[in-house]
């Protein structure tokens, strides 16, 4: 582990967001979470799709690792669980490098931020 795990939860533009809590991260490193607006092909294909149940949302992961032990190790897996309000949690699983899922969150607000 170089430093903290890096989120990025990203919407369409106009939603209000808000963070509530994180965890210690991987080994302690802590995380940094950013909130972006869709731009593009971010919200496209399997995110787009839920928007017709909700407000679409896409979450990447990544965790920044030595390339040193990378190279000795191959890839890190990563297990990203999701829990929205009102809702069963969900995990998805992938890498280091990025792991991503989309989804939908009901009830969701526009505004200004």
């Amino acid at each position: 582990m170089t430093g903290p795990t890096h989120v990025e939860i990203i919407t369409p533009k106009g939603v209000e967001r808000e963070l509530i809590s994180t965890d210690s991260g991987f080994l302690g490193h802590g995380e940094v979470v950013t909130f972006l607006d869709a731009e593009g092909g971010d919200l496209e294909g399997k995110a787009r799709r839920h928007s017709r149940k909700g407000l679409p949302v896409l979450v990447r992961v990544r965790v920044p690792i030595e390339a040193s032990t990378l190279a000795s190790i191959g890839s890190v897996p990563v297990a990203l669980t999701i829990i929205p309000e009102g809702r069963d949690a969900f995990t998805t699983y992938g890498d280091s490098e990025g792991t991503q899922k989309a989804f939908s969150v009901k009830g969701a607000k526009h505004g200004r931020r």
